[in-house]
């Protein structure tokens, strides 16, 4: 609830929220008078006859309708199984179980609710992409299998699809839309060793996630084979799933919640297989199969009807539920934290600490970070209406920064735990207790080189807000985490990071039956997700509100 003050001096017609904090400093009496006569007539000169108290009572719960696309690409019997699904058959399914979603934050204030007065009502239309979107996305997927030759798993490149979905939805999109791609199998041609003859077979295959130079948020395998996906969040607007890619796995290893099978979308081979079969007929062998079609467009045989009912409802029914889950998850997800405070210019400065001995640390060529720079691209291009971000990055040394120093010895600790290899022994592990940390970080701003009053003069608004991200970088080879656990740690006005030289370590996740590991030396995006959190309430994927457990899920 924003309310605009009638004070005088400084603190004259400023908007502010619940807690008293300034959100714009425009003042009312400019942006009042800038209204039209039709502007004050249509918008704020109408009273339906309510009392004061009911209309403070109304005021408690906002709401908004949004649109949602849903956009079937491969389903008019010319992908995969030859399966035929109208728009209308899936629309039924969203109009029976109407999604209003409310706003949670999952780190309120203290003494708030996690639930939030705003409440979002989703309005889902169902529709066909044209057919040459189907054949070009096949064409691509094709060419790859093509190139690997006798390989029965092929890996496509997802940024190649991607572009042809995003030209579509540049064309044609209106509101956020998700994709359900349902190409045919793509067909490899395999030669008998022995007989020397040719026949035709199924290729599977998955995308393959963009690979940069530093794989900011690329997961691999110790040996070395990047994790395979079967759908992908957009730049803009979008995202999309392929039902026919794959099946990939991934996911907690031993145990958690949150794996990714086959089960987690409605592939169609695996719903048509799981019903019981249809009574077997002396001319099974002339019945025409899902996967070239029949006469009456349903794909099947007027003798499986029944049959065939059955699964495409449990298809369409397992397709609903995905849709709607990754819809929330998109466009509504939880929030980190409550309020966001909003300033004009947000000035980010990433400072990196190291143990090692750096000439002319206070030059700015020194100061410049290649391997930052992804990062602070990214969060430069994240600036809200009316708001200037930049990111400045700042190297120092444990020689000239004594409270860099202080901060790092008074914060390490160790962890004793009990093993069982080749007998029980005892292991000790040391880490950083950030919320130690923090303590010490929090007077490096006003007692090490003036960081943050060089960011403040740097804007040109009064409206400014500077948070930092202390990352030690250090020459050791163990691994040394934060709190046991974590590379980055997240608070309302600082990030903590860590660093080292050891080598990857295997931890308890998997892809595709392999176990992932993650990288000691390169804690970029971690920082990143936490400067995300800090500054802009974006909490982690995997993190939403359950207002049913009244608890934080971690899927």
């Amino acid at each position: 609830c924003l309310g605009a003050s009638r004070a005088t001096g400084e603190e004259r017609d400023k908007l502010y929220s619940l807690d008293g904090e300034t959100l714009l400093d425009t003042p009312s009496d400019v942006w009042y008078e800038s209204l039209t006569e039709q502007e004050l007539s249509d918008h704020w000169s109408q009273d339906d006859g309510g009392t004061l108290a009911e209309k403070i009572t109304r005021l408690e719960r906002f709401s908004a309708t949004v649109f949602v696309d849903v956009k079937l690409v491969g389903f008019q019997g010319d992908g995969n199984m030859g399966f035929l699904l109208q728009p209308e058959e899936m629309m039924r399914y969203f109009e029976a179980s109407p999604l209003n979603a409310r706003a949670h934050v999952i780190n309120p204030a203290e003494g708030q609710s996690h639930a939030l007065p705003f409440e979002t009502k989703y309005v889902f239309r169902v529709s066909r992409s044209d057919p040459s979107l189907a054949k070009s996305i096949l064409g691509v997927v094709q060419k790859h299998v093509e190139r690997r030759g006798n390989h029965r798993h092929t890996l496509v490149p997802v940024e190649e699809v991607d572009e042809l979905i995003a030209q579509d939805f540049r064309r044609s999109a209106l509101s956020y839309t998700l994709y359900v791609l349902n190409p045919p199998h793509p067909k490899r041609r395999v030669k008998h060793a022995v007989s020397g003859r040719v026949r035709t077979e199924r290729s599977r295959y998955a995308y393959l996630p963009p690979q940069p130079g530093r794989s900011v948020g690329t997961q691999q395998t110790p040996e070395g084979v990047p994790c395979t996906i079967v759908s992908w969040v957009g730049k803009e607007r979008y995202a999309w799933v392929d039902l026919t890619a794959g099946p990939v796995t991934y996911g907690p290893q031993t145990s958690g919640d949150g794996i990714f099978t086959e089960y987690s979308i409605p592939r169609l081979e695996r719903v048509s297989l799981s019903l019981p079969p249809a009574p077997t007929h002396e001319e099974d062998e002339d019945m025409p199969s899902m996967e070239h079609g029949s006469d009456n467009g349903s794909g099947m045989d007027d003798d499986l009807d029944l049959d065939s009912s059955m699964w495409r409802h449990q298809f369409m029914a397992e397709l609903a539920s995905t849709v709607r889950t990754a819809g929330q998850q998109l466009v509504t997800p939880s929030i980190d934290r409550f309020p966001v405070r909003y300033k004009k210019y947000l000035a980010i400065n990433i400072i990196i600490i190291s143990d090692r001995a750096i000439q002319g640390s206070h030059d700015d060529d020194q100061n410049k970070l290649p391997e930052w720079e992804h990062v602070a691209q990214q969060l430069q291009g994240l600036a809200m209406a009316g708001q200037k971000v930049e990111v400045f990055t700042h190297r120092v040394n444990f020689y000239d920064c004594e409270l860099c120093v202080a901060a790092y010895t008074h914060s390490l600790k160790s962890h004793t735990s009990n093993i069982l290899a080749g007998g029980l022994r005892t292991q000790v592990h040391q880490y950083l207790d950030s919320s130690e940390m923090r303590d010490w970080l929090e007077h490096f701003d006003s007692n090490f080189w003036g960081i943050r009053e060089a960011a403040v003069q740097h804007s040109q608004t009064d409206s400014v807000r500077v948070v930092s991200a202390f990352v030690y970088d250090l020459k050791t080879t163990d691994i040394l985490l934060l709190d046991r656990f974590y590379q980055s740690v997240s608070y309302d006005d600082m990030v903590i990071g860590i660093q080292t030289r050891a080598t990857a370590a295997v931890v308890d996740y998997s892809c595709n039956s392999r176990s992932l590991q993650f990288d000691p030396r390169d804690a970029s995006r971690h920082v990143m997700g936490s400067l995300l959190r800090s500054t802009w309430g974006i909490a982690p994927t995997e993190d939403s509100w359950n207002p049913s457990m009244n608890a934080t899920e971690q899927n």
